[in-house]
């Protein structure tokens, strides 16, 4: 059956490959048919076979069966729950990062001669352990996509021990005096300098809610993580496949759309 290049630039593929399919034996569909009839048959049977959604018969018919059921693809499913991940990640170390920069008590110092002295003091100054954890759980989130399968749900819980050690790192900063009672001692220059009248603001709250939503993120991780796509595998040595028989047509096209020669 002779193809043409004008011909076979309607077929999915191209001419070289429908080619060697026509003089292969399996396309049975085109016999005795044009070519441009064989094309168009062989773009059907590719639609029918490659998207699961049809029966292929020896005349090359394609006859449509029950379509997939609503809902969300598994694939969409995971996408969903990795953006999921990646917001509650970058959201909370975020709440958490900005929170530990701002003032998280006030209080009052008695100076030299009876004179009152304001004193402040930052949540980094008063805990380092907050800052940490949303460091490592930002880290845990990037090494997700360079690990896979079951690696991950030990990423996810490395994420889950880092938000509550952020969480814990609030509660300890609230509650924290004798970070405030340093701040005063320094700014008054006396080792005995205390902080009087001690208040506190809300950003320790601010962080507990960031350290909450590690927390969440590492549980999804731990949950989904397995199913999420790698970004490791492009970067894989290649292996080649052995040729794959192709028992029917749309075997045939499937296996050409992986790349493989089904013709051996």
């Amino acid at each position: 059956m002779g193809i043409s290049a004008a011909s076979a630039g309607v077929c999915p593929l191209g001419l070289a490959r429908l080619r060697r399919w026509v003089g292969s034996g399996p396309g049975f569909g085109c016999a005795g048919r044009g070519v441009g009839a064989c094309c168009r048959w062989a773009g059907r049977l590719r639609r029918g076979g490659h998207q699961g959604g049809g029966e292929v018969g020896d005349t090359g018919g394609v006859s449509e069966t029950s379509a997939s059921p609503a809902g969300a693809s598994p694939a969409a499913k995971s996408r969903g729950t990795l953006g999921l991940m990646l917001l509650l990640t970058a959201v909370g170390a975020a709440l958490v990062l900005t929170a530990v920069g701002r003032t998280w008590a006030e209080g009052v110092a008695l100076g030299m001669g009876g004179g009152r002295v304001p004193v402040s003091a930052s949540g980094s100054k008063l805990t380092a352990l907050p800052t940490g954890m949303a460091l490592v759980a930002m880290a845990a989130a990037v090494a997700v996509f360079a690990v896979r399968g079951r690696t991950r749900v030990l990423v996810g819980v490395l994420t889950v021990l880092a938000g509550v050690g952020a969480v814990v790192g609030a509660v300890i900063g609230y509650t924290d005096t004798a970070g405030l009672h340093a701040v005063a001692a320094g700014q008054l220059a006396l080792s005995s300098g205390r902080a009087e009248q001690i208040t506190r603001t809300a950003w320790p709250w601010v962080a507990l809610v960031g350290g909450v939503l590690l927390v969440a993120a590492g549980a999804l991780t731990a949950r989904f993580g397995s199913g999420w796509p790698a970004m490791g595998s492009r970067y894989e040595a290649p292996t080649r496949k052995a040729p794959v028989r192709a028992d029917s047509p749309s075997d045939l096209w499937k296996a050409l759309d992986r790349g493989e020669d089904p013709t051996g």
